[in-house]
């Protein structure tokens, strides 16, 4: 489900009326069922291997806050998993699979010859998945994060409104909003304005990528000050849809 279509909004719709409904202590359940079903959507290959090292850090996390005995080498070797499977994903495994991509392109036997996107299997959502785990560490090696349940740490790791496009959730901030008992209509009537904003900079940004984006592709078709603008184009697309992903 992609965030602005009618399926993803009825879901967040459905769940945050059953989310207040439901007692405190069956919410991450509830929450931990809709990220795990919402990650194998997109990346039904990845997700045992994302709940895996979600609980590996979180046994990690809980050795880390001993007062009486600091463990930096146990904090490194956590961050070096986490980031080191980022980083072979991100810039090997990926831009390995566009380079199958851009094969398709050369002929009509490469096109044959090469898988297609649907074919390759890609982590989606591993960055923020690794940003949300290294939060998780390394407040917890500074003492500033609280014991918590392994429900409550996965419902945490696995949101799903932050799944894809960020933005970046703090632990203690999710987990304060998590357990409250009711909601606060202020809070509500302000998300939903901001929602708004973010859809209004998704409307903006989508043309003006739809423009610039093919003379990007083929500038040598182009006067040079067309190519120089789509170029700038782009870049306030890729600003306005960021933004606008984050404030929805």
């Amino acid at each position: 489900m992609h965030l602005l279509t009618p399926e993803f909004s009825l879901a967040v719709a459905v769940l945050f009326g059953v989310h207040w409904m439901a007692p405190v202590r069956w919410r991450p359940v509830l929450l931990l069922l809709a990220g795990l079903g919402f990650a194998a959507s997109h990346a039904m290959a990845f997700t045992a291997a994302y709940v895996a090292l979600a609980l590996l850090c979180y046994g990690a996390g809980r050795r880390l806050d001993d007062p009486h005995r600091r463990r930096p080498a146990l904090l490194i070797l956590g961050l070096v998993v986490v980031l080191g499977n980022l980083t072979v994903w991100k810039f090997i495994a990926m831009p390995g699979a566009d380079v199958m991509m851009l094969g398709r392109t050369i002929s009509d036997t490469a096109r044959e010859s090469f898988p297609t996107y649907a074919e390759v299997a890609i982590p989606v959502g591993i960055s923020y998945l690794s940003f949300r785990l290294v939060h998780y560490l390394v407040e917890r090696y500074r003492g500033s994060l609280a014991d918590t349940g392994v429900l409550d740490f996965l419902s945490y790791v696995f949101f799903f409104p932050v799944f894809l496009a960020g933005p970046l959730l703090r632990f203690d901030e999710y987990n304060r909003s998590r357990v409250a008992s009711r909601p606060d209509l202020n809070v509500i009537n302000g998300a939903m304005a901001r929602i708004l904003i973010g859809v209004g900079k998704k409307m903006v940004a989508d043309p003006i990528g739809a423009w610039a984006h093919p003379i990007l592709m083929s500038p040598e078709s182009h006067p040079p000050e067309v190519v120089v603008g789509a170029l700038y184009a782009a870049s306030f697309q890729l600003y306005m849809d960021f933004s606008g992903y984050s404030d929805i």
